[in-house]
């Protein structure tokens, strides 16, 4: 999938804070891209089917560096799903789940780009597991994909000029007209997050993950 960079939108943007330098205005579109997938987990990613690896339980999510992870929303095994479950959840199921073996039927979320098989698999098996994540730009992301992009223009527009039209002492400071404009990012931010809640989303690419 084609992506967009986001200095293409400065142009659209500078008409509003004529006197603001493009370095600030492409700054503030990465806030916004950030701040809006990240809240709304809205981009959703589908990652290739992997073999489970004998005696191994943690799993890394290979993103490109421009993407990171919010949340592993769900992750199947042999295409049953595994139960989510906290770390603590886990202590208290079994102590020693992080060395317990058998037929996986639970995962966790230790840390942001990896989750965790619980019990621990004792067969490698081909294409044995499948999962979704909601993913985000990150803050140096110099451009994002053009699907969710353009789904959620409006949006990101909006929060820009909210954040730049409300950075006190400028020339373009304009609380009022920014304190409008923030208020439809943040309902537009609501709306994404009740579509993220019903599923109503576009599903963009896969991505590769492994064993640690």
């Amino acid at each position: 999938m084609a992506n967009i960079n986001f200095a293409t939108l400065i142009p659209r943007i500078q008409g509003e804070v004529p006197t603001c330098p493009d370095f600030i205005i492409e700054s503030r579109i990465q806030e916004t891209a950030m701040d809006f997938f990240r809240e709304t987990r809205i981009w959703i990613i589908d990652l290739d089917t992997e073999p489970s690896i004998q005696n191994l339980a943690d799993y890394d999510i290979d993103v490109n560096n421009r993407q990171a992870i919010c949340e592993v929303l769900w992750v199947n095994y042999l295409d049953v799903p595994l139960e989510p479950k906290t770390e603590r959840q886990l202590y208290k199921l079994d102590p020693a789940w992080r060395t317990t073996k058998g037929s996986p039927k639970y995962y966790t979320q230790l840390s942001p780009d990896t989750f965790t098989i619980a019990p621990v698999p004792t067969d490698t098996v081909s294409n044995a597991l499948s999962a979704r994540a909601a993913v985000y730009p990150t803050i140096t992301a110099p451009s994002m994909d053009s699907a969710m992009l353009n789904d959620n223009y409006n949006a990101i527009i909006n929060g820009t000029l909210a954040r730049l039209l409300l950075m006190t002492g400028k020339l373009w400071y304009d609380p009022s007209l920014g304190a409008a404009l923030m208020q439809q990012y943040v309902e537009a931010q609501e709306k994404a997050k009740q579509r993220a809640v019903n599923n109503n989303v576009r599903i963009v690419r896969t991505v590769n993950y492994g064993g640690i």
